[in-house]
């Protein structure tokens, strides 16, 4: 591991296993939304939750699996169904960056991208993302 890799590392087993720091270390790109920083500050963020926000995050935690991949259509439909089922208003505009940015919230991700050649050029289209690791540890003994 690099020095930085090995600040978050010691930085998150305080809240994660061995095992599970060393992979969301691993997972974690060097900018961007899946950085160490933003990760962190998504952390920082759900301790500041409402009651029903954890309860909303909750729900989604049940519904998405840790390593399994899943498309833009899957995390639109299963946000609005959980929305749904917890009597939350619906999102109605902007689904995709709305369900997107609240499954980002909740995991550092993995962008699984095809290469196209279009007129020339190379072009790299996100075509599933893959959640890497949970913002909120895991509960003991899970």
């Amino acid at each position: 591991m690099t020095s930085i890799e090995q600040g978050a590392y010691f930085t998150l087993i305080n809240f994660y296993t061995e095992k599970q720091a060393h992979d969301i270390v691993k997972g974690l790109s060097d900018r961007g939304r899946n950085s160490f920083t933003d990760f962190q500050n998504k952390r920082n963020a759900y301790k500041g939750l409402s009651k029903e926000q954890q309860d909303y995050y909750d729900a989604l935690y049940a519904e998405f699996e840790e390593g399994k991949p899943i498309t833009t259509n899957d995390i639109i439909q299963t946000v609005a169904k959980v929305r749904y089922n917890l009597e939350m208003d619906l999102y109605t505009s902007k689904l995709k960056v709305r369900s997107e940015a609240d499954f980002y919230a909740l995991f550092a991700v993995k962008e699984n991208t095809e290469s196209s050649n279009v007129n020339g050029r190379l072009i790299e289209t996100i075509v599933s993302y893959t959640p890497v690791a949970r913002v909120k540890p895991m509960p003991s003994g899970s």
